[in-house]
């Protein structure tokens, strides 16, 4: 068998990560989306004093990130807490030989934590004992947004009668944004589904197996015995030199 350059295998998996981490931290919001103030926006529409968990799947279309992710998400109080395994991603240009590389490197479970009022990004690698904390930029305090349904309207799907919504979000920061959220009425106010689209990107969000019993508080706690880095570059300049270490002598 060939073995790969590990230089190779580093740079793409570094632009993988890149990629990938962006409409992770998309699907509850953070500062890093590639749609401007959807993290504000989300925060509005889930509500800063709800609690509930869900099963999620977010398909991203546009802007060269289309692709499906599976996510079990929590949320508390105006925290989100969102655990991903890359093999769940479907669509997305992944070369086995680099999700392979990532797996072995114990990269390949990812759980992503929003706190701090929105402020602080932390993004979580249990396999290997590391994440990754920084401040959100771009985000907004759900306080500094407004929401105004629009319309309402009876809707079907999956043989599931549900409340259908067209919603505005205004944003003292961003743009007007538009959603069409779906609700189960016999658990308002927990969307179901929702939709929108922003500079060519289109997300679609379906949640499952909602439950509204209160996630556990320490859920939302970043692991104080974790290796910390203050940037996604630090970490992959570790993993660099990790795979250096590994990569066998010519």
């Amino acid at each position: 068998m060939k073995l790969l350059d590990p230089r190779t295998i580093f740079l793409g998996l570094l632009g993988l990560m890149t990629v990938y981490i962006v409409p992770v931290q998309a699907q509850m919001g953070s500062g890093a989306s590639p749609m401007p103030g959807l993290d504000s926006a989300l925060r509005v529409i889930f509500g800063k004093d709800r609690a509930f968990s869900a099963t999620t799947v977010t398909a991203i279309k546009g802007g060269g990130q289309n692709m499906t992710m599976k996510a079990a998400v929590s949320v508390l109080d105006g925290m989100t807490r969102t655990e991903i395994d890359m093999a769940d991603i479907k669509g997305a240009m992944v070369p086995p030989q680099a999700l392979a590389q990532i797996q072995a490197l114990h990269m390949d479970k990812i759980v992503t934590l929003i706190i701090n009022d929105g402020n602080t990004s932390v993004v979580i690698y249990p396999g290997m004992n590391a994440c990754v904390e920084t401040p959100t930029s771009g985000s907004e305090d759900a306080g500094d947004c407004a929401i105004r349904v629009t319309g309402t309207s009876d809707d079907e799907i999956d043989g599931r009668k549900l409340l259908k919504k067209e919603i505005e979000v205004n944003c003292k920061s961003f743009e007007q944004q538009k959603f069409t959220v779906w609700e189960d009425k016999s658990q308002p106010d927990i969307p179901v589904r929702l939709a929108t689209e922003q500079n060519g990107v289109n997300l679609t969000m379906t949640l499952s197996d909602v439950k509204t019993a209160k996630p556990e508080s320490q859920l939302f706690v970043p692991p104080l015995e974790f290796q910390k880095f203050d940037s996604m570059q630090a970490l992959m300049s570790h993993v660099q030199k990790k795979m250096f270490q590994q990569s066998p002598s010519k």
